[in-house]
């Protein structure tokens, strides 16, 4: 059967061989809700606007505040009413603010800055703590301790930087866009206050780039030319702006440009979707072109190129190298398993049944060794039905894998095989038909059982 038998299913020799030994070797949408929303950001308007009249926000940035202020309320008000309605481009562009953006800061930050034994706190969920509710005391002593030595010693940059994060998990924004401000003066090199000011200023405009943040993320890649933040933000800014074809193809370079293992990748992909959608684009063949190859795809890329002879011998020694460390040092039952699929891969059924008999001296009740060891021991196809042969030795374990694992339909097909074979047809159909319960009916394995089963009638 597809998939199952000795012959189909392998795909090419190296790269079947490479997939196994490698990785070895190395809308809230209630009224209720809209009406909040309403409420909310018309707080956020007046807010903004004392900001300006207090000077904590320059004009330019308080007109694109403002412009995304005043468009997310007319959504939120078009919410409240009972007709559905298509959210603008804006409004979506700036889901990526909460989806990727505070999460892609958050990594590099953390990277760079983190503190793994304090909790996590995100700053959406400290609202409470905005309000004023009470911090652990400890936090709030240290704080203050670090604003009172930088009120007599005001010339420490760390200083300054460290005051500015507290200040800024604790939600106090303007006292935290001061201390970063103040550590720049400083410090004008140290991207980490660069990074920290452009991610409280982000927060008080509500997730807008404003100009100044695109200034300091110019400054940010400047500093540090492998931090992801400026070109993800310069794509942020694009959307923004309603040019997604722009923010698309600065997403794309980034995914193209990154290492495969890159903590950020994920982050960015669902900007990609977004953006695509926007033009009504598919994303998948975007972020195919931007992938970068793992280091095993790199080498099974290599080992495909190579002239047939070469190709084998090298394949050979890679699984020849994998059992001598396993008999020298031993190995999971993970690692005897594929030894034996390689072995079968290759056409060495002793030497695949001896290392999947390994596999199961380890763990007599895994499905996967005795799956592996059981389709080993089947023979060729015999005449005239083209069926292979199942022994009575692969048929008990055929039988314990259907135990231990009922779910699984692979079982099943040489169970029914060998029901037919002894002459039981309605076993086998029952049999067969428990597979046919497993497959996606688009399947080819699936036509297959199917055509046996009609034989049968």
């Amino acid at each position: 059967m597809s998939g199952w038998s000795l012959l189909a299913g392998l795909g090419p020799l190296a790269i079947a061989v490479l997939a196994l030994v490698l990785p070895l070797l190395r809308r809230r949408t209630a009224d209720a809700a809209a009406d909040s929303a309403v409420a909310i950001l018309k707080d956020q308007l007046a807010e903004l606007g004392r900001d300006v009249e207090r000077g904590l926000l320059q004009p330019e940035e308080a007109r694109a505040a403002r412009v995304e202020i005043e468009r997310r309320l007319l959504r939120a008000a078009d919410r409240a009413t009972p007709h559905a309605f298509e959210a603008g481009r804006i409004g979506r562009a700036l889901v990526l603010v909460a989806l990727v953006a505070v999460p892609l800061g958050a990594t590099a930050l953390y990277l760079r800055l983190g503190s793994p034994s304090l909790p996590d706190r995100p700053f959406a969920s400290r609202a409470d703590e905005r309000q004023g509710p009470a911090v652990p005391e400890q936090i709030l002593t240290m704080v203050a301790s670090l604003e009172a030595r930088l009120a007599t010693d005001g010339d420490d940059p760390e200083g300054w930087l460290m005051l500015g994060r507290s200040r800024f998990v604790l939600g106090r924004l303007e006292p935290a866009i001061e201390a970063y401000r103040r550590a720049l003066e400083l410090a004008p090199e140290q991207a980490e206050a660069v990074a920290g000011l452009a991610d409280a200023l982000m927060a008080r405009s509500q997730g807008v780039v404003t100009p100044e943040v695109q200034a300091l993320m110019r400054r940010l890649a400047a500093l540090a030319p492998g931090d992801p933040r400026p070109p993800y933000f310069q794509g942020l800014a694009a959307a923004q702006a309603g040019d997604f074809n722009a923010a698309l193809e600065q997403w794309r370079a980034m995914l193209e440009a990154a290492p495969a293992d890159a903590p950020w990748r994920a982050q960015v992909e669902p900007s990609i979707r977004q953006a695509a959608a926007e033009l009504g684009l598919d994303p998948e063949p975007i972020l195919a072109l931007a992938r970068t190859p793992t280091a095993e795809e790199d080498a099974a890329a290599a080992m495909a190129a190579l002239p047939p002879e070469e190709r084998q011998a090298r394949i050979r020694a890679m699984v020849d190298g994998l059992q001598s460390r396993l008999e020298t040092s031993g190995g999971s039952v993970d690692e005897w398993q594929r030894l034996g699929q390689a072995r079968l891969v290759l056409g060495e059924r002793d030497a695949a049944i001896a290392a999947y008999r390994e596999a199961l001296a380890q763990a007599p009740d895994n499905p996967a060794a005795l799956k592996g060891l059981a389709a080993a021991l089947v023979d060729g196809p015999a005449e005239p039905d083209g069926l292979p042969v199942v022994g009575d030795e692969a048929l008990a374990l055929f039988e314990q894998a259907a135990t231990v694992a009922p779910d699984d339909p692979e079982p099943h097909w040489y169970l029914g095989i060998r029901a037919l074979a002894d002459g039981n047809p309605a076993t086998a159909r029952e049999h067969w038909e428990t597979v046919l319960a497993g497959l996606d009916p688009t399947s080819p394995d699936w036509a297959t059982v199917r055509a046996r089963l009609d034989q049968l009638d």
